[in-house]
């Protein structure tokens, strides 16, 4: 797709969280129903250990009955495609918001996913500083707004901080967990924490360029383990210097789009964000940075023709002017 490719990746996403949300309002009336009907047309063949089916376009999973999956493989996931598809939408139509956006924002709020909620409220914070508004305005409205949601939402601090000190235990305890889920026939779960102290506590600066694609199968722990650290995996795959490399290539891709150097660093924090708690950058999704660099153009670069031109003249003020 070359030059088009950033527009049809965010109209794609935008597509797929129109469809979400309506599920999603199905789900939350009739959730077991949904189950039975997707277990009964059985796309893709059901698979009783995840208590998921999945319709195609929606996934639903049990465990989340009141999150939105989207068209991934829990909220979390589905809430990194719309913060990244919402980047690249708000760079396309210059920050304004316009349906496309509104839509974005309301399918990450129905993720009810704590990280998905804390890169949005830095996405937010780009958007409103890339309309002229001043950090100081921002931090008298936000950060009390913040705090309060901090501390009352529990699905943010509280949860983070269960999930610590539970990956703080189960690091005290590895041995023990690791043979009785081999003995159960089942994967040992590294969560957030653990999973990058486990990592770094194996490799040290052999991180700097990496172990191998299979690195789990270097230490005995990790052969029989599911780790949750989209960073520190792509650390010990690629190394370092890799990542670094990845997101050099995602700046210049913003930098074709104007991004101030304020931008980039929203931009950065973003992905580092949503990668500490999914493996990430190994998708396509992230992975197409190092391409897409070559052909990313300004709206005003595009050939029209090429494009679909009413939705996007609705979405471009370039071509609106």
């Amino acid at each position: 797709m070359k030059e088009q490719a950033t527009y049809y990746l965010s109209k794609v996403i935008i597509d797929l969280t129109k469809i979400s949300i309506f599920f999603y309002c199905f789900q939350l009336v009739a959730g077991p129903a949904l189950y039975s009907i997707g277990t009964a047309i059985n796309l893709p063949p059901d698979v009783p250990a995840y208590h998921y089916t999945n319709f195609l376009v929606f996934t639903y999973v049990t465990e989340h009955a009141h999150q939105n999956s989207g068209f991934s493989w829990e909220p979390g996931a589905f809430g990194f495609f719309l913060i990244v598809g919402l980047m690249l939408h708000l760079f396309r139509n210059g920050f304004k918001m316009d349906s496309g956006t509104k839509w974005l924002i309301a399918g990450v709020l129905t993720t009810l996913s704590t990280t998905t909620y804390v890169a949005f409220a830095v996405v937010m914070l780009m958007h409103y500083r890339a309309n002229g508004v001043k950090i100081s305005t921002l931090a008298i409205f936000a950060v009390p707004a913040a705090a309060v949601a901090v501390f009352k939402l529990p699905f943010l601090l509280d949860k983070v901080v269960e999930i610590y000190h539970h990956d703080m235990r189960d690091l005290q305890n590895i041995a023990t967990l690791s043979a009785y889920y081999e003995k159960v026939g089942q994967q040992m779960p590294f969560n957030r924490f653990s999973s990058a102290l486990f990592i770094y506590n194996q490799y040290h600066e052999k991180l700097i360029l990496g172990v191998s694609n299979i690195f789990i199968e270097s230490v005995p722990y990790l052969r029989n383990a599911n780790t949750s650290s989209g960073i520190f995996e792509y650390f010990a795959k690629f190394g370092i210097a890799a990542f670094v490399f990845l997101f050099t290539r995602m700046c210049q891709f913003f930098k074709k789009f104007g991004a101030t150097g304020e931008q980039l660093f929203y931009c950065v924090l973003l992905v580092m964000i949503l990668g500490f708690s999914e493996s990430i950058f190994i998708l396509p999704m992230m992975t197409n940075f190092y391409f897409l660099y070559f052909y990313a153009k300004p709206d005003e670069d595009l050939d029209e023709e090429e494009l679909d031109e009413g939705e996007y003249a609705e979405q471009s003020p370039v071509l609106q002017s």
